[in-house]
């Protein structure tokens, strides 16, 4: 039972942080592209 809940929660901080990561990149991304004269 405890195994379990800390493969859970250890999945779910991974998940989050890497689709954090991955939602930064798009938001960095999509300024560049929008903003293409600012450095």
């Amino acid at each position: 039972m405890t195994a379990e809940i800390g493969a859970t929660v250890i999945g779910f901080l991974a998940g989050f942080t890497c689709g954090g990561l991955f939602a930064a990149a798009i938001m960095v991304a999509a300024r560049r592209a929008l903003q293409p004269q600012a450095d």
